[in-house]
């Protein structure tokens, strides 16, 4: 068009600053020179000063709205057209800027199709104000030119009426003659109501009346839209744009008007699939609902049937496939009859509508007449609905019926809702299942993972309390005058009950791990101790194999960190024992550096000269009961968890584990760790033990014990030492002795018939506290060793606690401890 030809300028008032650049950068894409203000204010600011054909108004602004705006610039007589936008969409917004003055209205959508939309506005918005700045011309040349004026009127698609001050018509082109249906002869000399519907008619009268008695300034330029009526009788709406102008004394109203049938029914149709994506937003977020099946389905059901442009009569129901019965059950209704939601409670194939339309897994559309109604009940009022299946990928999962009022007109509009609605009810239906089905599996595993702990919690005390015996006799085996053989003997015996209980610790370690319930302590230790503590007790195993053992220590590191150093050095001793198992010449060397991308991480490796491994295997070797292959497990055993739960460990410390190798050239395993700095908290001189020249005192001990072998070994352990020994078999007998005879610590298995020792313990500090008594010493002895048991012996009153097997010197280092004076 010329308007766009001749690059009109555009002022664009809109606070959404990403929305409004689109619509620039959309409009230059047209000629269309564009400038936007953020609010109303700073938009008439711009208007003082400057002159723009169109300006496009949002319609809810900060500091002053659209309607303000457009109330101040109405009240220039040069004011461009105004456009109004508006999110809402409603047509009270619409109606109250057209009484005020704009030209045109436009409903804001998400999308690439607004900026199209504004720009159909402005096209028609400076087609009227050219045919009306025309229509200003024609006032002038009229008299002179009345034949190139009807040229002009005739050659417009839209209509061009005219009429005089009583509302008689007196000019028709044939645009009007093509809308209205009407020649120019059958219509000349009536009234202009004829061309509205008769519920009109009086409010257009009172319309045109108040605007004949009226500043014209205030109309002028302004379009209307209106019900309109053709010669056939049919409606339509209408667009009409007025002028007046005075000829001897008289006024005469000319009139441009278009028909905008088919302009209305696509914003309708855009409104309408706003609302569908709206709805179907809203059913989309019912998976992040905590809400049963029933209840989220129940919000759905609620959500379609109140719908605004779908006509229904709240009335639906959502039934569910049962896969073991073959049939329809009913879950959730609204507005249903209660004798028909006893009687459709559940429905089988082919049964009424619904059966129907499972059958035939189609759309089925019926009223209440229809034959295939097979299920009525006394009350029913008529209807007509839509009843269609809910699939997903090929599966029935249900039907969803929405009753319509009677002799309602199947709609394809409402068929692409209701089928998107289908769609998203199944993935609804869907997803909760799935939930459904995860939290009964994941009852399940906690239930086996419970099972699990309790069996290996029982199976570590099964096997340590023999293990007990057989490493706690080896040990005094190896204290007695032994021949040459008799001492390879017992030192092998010892090194297998070591190799076992290794073993043992793997398998309680990763089913830790695994669980999720390993704990970390938190306490400050030396990493360079570490290294150099870790590469002092494998020195021995490298030095029989020939291995050159070596280590290096940044001197940048710190002195001490915050971490759980236990589990530090068992993934070193565990990476250093590997590799001088599979390094049969050379050498292996352990370092710790900082590490170059991040100086905030302890950077440990292990670099030895062995066998290596193959590159397909790198990350295969970190998984649980694996090794590189069968050959290496029969050549150097293992259980192959070390890694597994090396790597575990490292990860739960907040750090990563690599590996790079090379096939007979050897590996280096790596792992990071973060670090966190402490201060010294020792001053100079200070001792953190019990000094060596601190005096023991012979003791009385009680011993709680429910196995003989143990309490045999307890006894040889406690043989050549200034403690008297007595030895009870469970926990209740253990509470007499205590009542009864003085005692200066007790050693109380915790797992023992009768009373068990957590029981004893706290039956012992009861009576303690009864009596106003110090507390004895008492050391937990289990044979569990998994994780919390130190804190559940703890919390039951123990003193200290020590785990099975024990060596002989960490028991009496215990009772030392308690003898110091």
């Amino acid at each position: 068009m010329d308007a766009l030809q001749k690059n009109p300028r555009i002022l664009y008032m809109e606070d959404d600053e990403a929305l409004a650049q689109l619509v620039q950068r959309r409009l230059g894409r047209y000629g269309i020179r564009t400038e936007t203000a953020a609010d109303g204010l700073s938009g008439l600011e711009i208007l003082q000063r400057d002159h723009f054909d169109v300006v496009i108004l949002d319609y809810k602004m900060p500091h002053l709205d659209g309607l303000g705006v457009l109330r101040q610039m109405m009240t220039h007589q040069a004011s461009p057209p105004v456009i109004m936008v508006s999110g809402f969409g409603n047509l009270e917004t619409a109606i109250a800027a057209i009484h005020q003055g704009a030209a045109d209205y436009v409903v804001k959508e998400t999308g690439s199709n607004y900026p199209e939309l504004l720009r159909n506005a402005i096209e028609r918005v400076l087609e009227k104000q050219s045919l009306i700045h025309g229509k200003k011309r024609m006032e002038a040349a009229l008299q002179e030119s009345e034949l190139q004026i009807r040229h002009i009127a005739d050659a417009a698609g839209d209509a061009i009426v005219s009429a005089d001050e009583e509302g008689r018509l007196t000019f028709w082109n044939r645009g009007a003659q093509a809308i209205f249906g009407y020649q120019e002869e059958e219509i000349f000399g009536k009234h202009f109501t004829t061309l509205v519907p008769e519920r009109s008619r009086n409010f257009c009268i009172k319309s045109a009346i108040k605007m004949r008695n009226s500043d014209r300034t205030s109309w002028l330029g302004q379009t209307f839209d209106l019900a309109a009526k053709r010669k056939d009788g049919s409606e339509f709406p209408l667009e009409v744009a007025l002028s007046s102008w005075m000829v001897n004394g008289k006024r005469f109203f000319s009139a441009v008007a278009r028909d905008v049938t088919a302009r209305k029914k696509e914003e309708r149709r855009t409104q309408r699939l706003l609302q569908n994506q709206i709805l179907i937003n809203a059913l989309l977020q019912l998976v992040t609902y905590p809400n049963t099946l029933d209840e989220q389905l129940a919000i759905a059901l609620d959500l379609v049937l109140t719908t605004s442009w779908l006509i229904t009569l709240n009335k639906g129901v959502i039934f569910l496939f049962d896969d073991e019965r073959g049939e329809l059950v009913l879950k959730v209704q609204k507005g249903i009859h209660d004798s028909l939601i006893q009687t459709c409670a559940r429905v089988v194939t082919g049964q009424c509508i619904c059966g129907v339309a499972m059958a035939s897994n189609q759309l089925i559309f019926a009223d209440s007449d229809d034959p295939r109604h097979t299920v009525r009940c006394e009350g029913m009022l008529p209807h007509s609905h839509y009843c269609l299946p809910i699939t997903a990928r090929g599966r029935f999962l249900g039907v969803l019926n929405v009753y319509m009022p009677k002799d309602h007109v199947k709609d394809t509009e409402e068929e692409e809702l209701l089928y998107t609605v289908a769609h998203t009810l199944a993935g609804i239906i869907e997803r909760k299942q799935l939930d459904e089905q995860l939290q009964r599996a994941m009852v399940l595993a906690d239930k086996a993972n419970s099972e699990k702990s309790r069996f290996l919690a029982s199976m570590s005390h099964e096997i340590r309390t023999p293990m007990n015996v057989v490493l706690g006799m080896a040990e005094l085996l190896l204290e007695t005058s032994l021949t040459a053989e008799q001492q390879r003997y017992a030192e092998t015996m010892q090194s297998s009950g070591k190799a076992l209980l290794g073993v043992i610790n793997d398998i309680l370690d990763f089913s830790r791990i695994e669980s999720g319930k390993i704990l970390l302590s938190d306490v400050a230790y030396a990493p360079r101790q570490i290294v150099e503590e870790t590469v002092q007790l494998m020195y021995l195993s490298a030095a029989n194999k020939d291995i050159a053992l070596r280590s290096y220590v940044a001197a940048n590191i710190p002195d001490r960190v915050m971490g759980d150093d236990a589990r530090v050095r068992q993934v070193l001793i565990n990476l250093v024992s590997n590799a001088i198992k599979f390094t049969q010449k050379g050498w292996v060397e352990v370092s710790l550096t900082l590490s170059p991308e991040n100086p905030q991480t302890l950077a440990f490796s292990v670099t030895d000269t062995g066998i290596g491994i193959d590159p397909d295997l790198h990350k295969k070797i970190f998984e649980h009961f694996v090794q590189g292959d069968v050959g290496i497990t029969r050549r150097y055993g293992g259980t192959g968890l070390g890694l597994a739960i090396s790597r575990g460990l490292v990860e739960l410390m907040g750090g990563r584990m690599m590996v790079t190798s090379v096939v007979d050239r050897g590996s280096v395993f790596s792992f990071a760790l973060p670090m966190r700095q402490v201060a010294p908290t020792l001053a100079p001189g200070s001792v953190s033990s019990i000094s060596l020249d601190a005096i023991a005192k012979p003791l009385r001990v009680l011993l709680a014990e429910d196995t003989e072998e143990n309490r045999i070994l307890f006894e040889a352990f406690l043989a050549k030492t200034p403690y008297h020994l007595v030895m009870v078999n469970d926990g209740l007998e253990a509470l007499l002795q205590i009542k009864q005879h003085p005692f200066d610590v007790v050693i109380m298995d915790v797992q023992m018939p009768k009373m068990d020792g957590y029981t004893a313990t706290r039956e012992i500090r009861q009576w303690e506290r009864d009596l106003g008594r110090s507390p004895i010493p008492i050391i937990a002895l289990s044979a569990h060793a998994m994780e919390g048991e130190e804190i559940r012996s703890r919390e039951a009153g123990c003193t200290r606690y020590l785990a099975k097997p024990v060596r002989k010197k960490v028991l009496l280092e215990a009772l030392e401890h308690i003898a110091i004076v």
